[in-house]
């Protein structure tokens, strides 16, 4: 379901109803979300939510290249692992760069927010071709947190139909 290294909308689109758009904050404490693009939350998807991971930075956690060789390790033979590398390519991460400036993070929790919900603060995408790349921030504070089983479940749902 990982659309985002072919330039869709959202990270990852389950069929044609369901979406999960993925953000990562190393500042869990922060009450503001950034919006690279309008289209990541003003699409055609019936249900879509915004899962946020929180990580805290520590001496003893793991960097991103830590998690992809992690991640490396459950594909089946190189073939799969090479189409991965090559897909984090696209999206700007290169395996073989040296990153010893990486941060170490550590897991601190995760939420999901049902973007189509009443209340919502969504920027709907511009009309007018001449405006292009509308980035914007949302605060999350007084918006309802899902526990993100519940898109863990929507996700298994969505495959099962398809």
């Amino acid at each position: 379901g990982w659309t985002g290294p072919d330039v869709a909308p959202v990270d990852f689109s389950f069929g044609e109803g369901f979406g999960v758009e993925v953000k990562a904050r190393i500042q869990p404490f922060k009450d503001w979300i950034g919006i690279s693009s309008a289209a990541q939350l003003d699409n055609s998807l019936p249900g879509l939510h915004l899962v946020v991971y929180d990580f805290v930075p520590t001496d003893t956690g793991l960097t991103l290249r830590d998690k992809v060789e992690a991640v490396k390790s459950k594909f089946r033979n190189m073939d799969e692992s090479f189409v991965f590398l090559e897909a984090l390519a696209k999206v700007g991460y290169d395996h073989f760069s040296g990153y010893s400036n990486l941060i170490k993070v550590k897991y601190f929790g995760v939420f999901a927010l049902d973007v189509r919900t009443d209340g919502f603060p969504l920027l709907k995408k511009p009309s007018d071709v001449r405006i292009d790349k509308v980035k914007y921030e949302i605060n999350i504070l007084n918006l309802e947190k899902l526990d993100a089983e519940i898109t863990h479940s929507m996700i298994r749902n969505q495959l099962e139909l398809d």
